[in-house]
């Protein structure tokens, strides 16, 4: 085969951790794959779930918690990094290597691929899932990327804002596993009460307290809705997930909830069964989201969809036509927005199924996968040549 024909992805984490750029990485993996390309993927992750038609191998100093608890010199975990991801770069020797986020948490993932493109002579990719720099006060160091061979975004928030920080990138609209992400079921049509669906990180900017101030309003009006919050499994990654859960437990046995109101494990491989069931899928996060992933998944299964207007995810959802958008944290609009569509099930329905087309002409995961072929091919010949 000319150009690429075996890949390596690089993520610090995969699932089981749940997020939208774990989920982008082991859904490209598998379409990388499926597309007859040999595919690896190199993580921190301990325990990744299998990638169909994939190797997973993982690596000690691309752990998460060794890259957040590093207190020692940059220096010296830039060199671990550099040695432990070289020894196995140079036993794969891929014909590319497309990173994610690399330039998140610390700059010394970065800086040892910098050097072993250099010294493998290596063709690299990377993708930048979100602008935000974590933790605050971090700083992106565009010049150890420009010189690499492209640099993604995955929505045109992300791209307007890196560009303020003069890092230049190419907005390759981010995909959806189409076929996986569909439902059998039309939406508000069972006799039974709706079903609301809150899946995201346990963390307070992603707003379950909203979802469950929202039906707390909705049982106080005599709506039987019931309410299901995912619950991991995710890293605890700045330690907020264990109070917020609990105010959220609290709360809920203090406003009467708790038939009403699910905690749900929900797993990368059961999300799609979880849209299945809802009937709306919330999603009232409190921070500019660098996309959005949850809305893309839900408008695929033909769900409506009440989010945040805010940062990326008002790229996706079409306030009226794809979607419904709300002030971000605002659990009365949320609320309000839930008694319309109950009210009218018939329209929530249309915006469902215009959501599902919008999905499939703009975000289908064959196409963003096919693109990312292509330029990996031309890279590939570019550097033969």
């Amino acid at each position: 085969m000319t150009g690429a024909a075996h890949i390596v992805l690089i993520h610090w984490t995969m699932p089981p951790a749940v997020g939208g750029s774990e989920s982008h990485v082991a859904d490209v993996a598998a379409a990388l794959a499926a597309a007859g390309r040999q595919v690896t993927v190199i993580t921190g992750e301990q325990h990744a779930l299998p990638v169909p038609g994939c190797r997973t191998i993982s690596v000690d100093t691309l752990r998460f918690d060794r890259l957040w608890h590093h207190r020692g010199a940059s220096s010296e975990l830039e060199d671990e990094l550099y040695a432990e991801l070289g020894i196995v770069l140079a036993a794969l020797s891929p014909d590319v290597v497309h990173a994610h986020n690399l330039h998140q948490i610390r700059p010394e993932p970065a800086r040892a691929l910098a050097r072993l493109r250099a010294d493998l002579r290596l063709v690299v990719h990377h993708t930048f899932h979100c602008h935000a720099l974590w933790p605050a006060g971090a700083a992106l160091d565009p010049g150890v990327f420009t010189a690499w061979d492209a640099n993604y975004v995955l929505s045109a928030f992300v791209h307007t804002e890196l560009a303020r920080l003069d890092m230049p990138t190419t907005l390759l609209p981010s995909g959806v596993d189409v076929g996986r992400f569909r439902s059998r079921r039309p939406c508000l049509r069972a006799a039974a009460p709706p079903v609301l669906l809150h899946p995201a990180r346990l963390v307070p900017e992603k707003g379950a307290d909203v979802s469950l101030a929202a039906l707390r309003a909705l049982r106080a009006d005599g709506v039987a809705a019931k309410l299901i919050i995912a619950d991991g499994p995710t890293p605890d990654w700045d330690d907020v997930i264990g109070p917020y859960r609990h105010g959220l437990a609290a709360a809920v046995a203090r406003w009467g909830l708790a038939e009403a109101v699910e905690f749900r494990r929900l797993p990368y491989r059961d999300m799609p069964g979880a849209y299945e069931e809802a009937d709306i899928v919330l999603y009232p996060v409190r921070w500019d989201e660098p996309l959005g992933l949850v809305p893309l998944e839900a408008m695929s299964a033909r769900r409506p969809v009440v989010a945040s207007r805010c940062g990326g995810i008002t790229g996706t959802v079409r306030h009226t036509s794809t979607g419904y958008l709300v002030p971000p944290g605002d659990w009365r609009a949320v609320a309000r927005r839930i008694r319309w569509l109950l009210r009218h099930p018939d329209e929530a329905r249309r915006t469902a199924r215009r959501a599902h087309r919008e999905v499939r002409a703009t975000h289908d995961l064959t196409v963003h996968v096919a693109d990312l072929l292509r330029r990996y091919d031309l890279t590939c010949r570019t550097a033969a040549g």
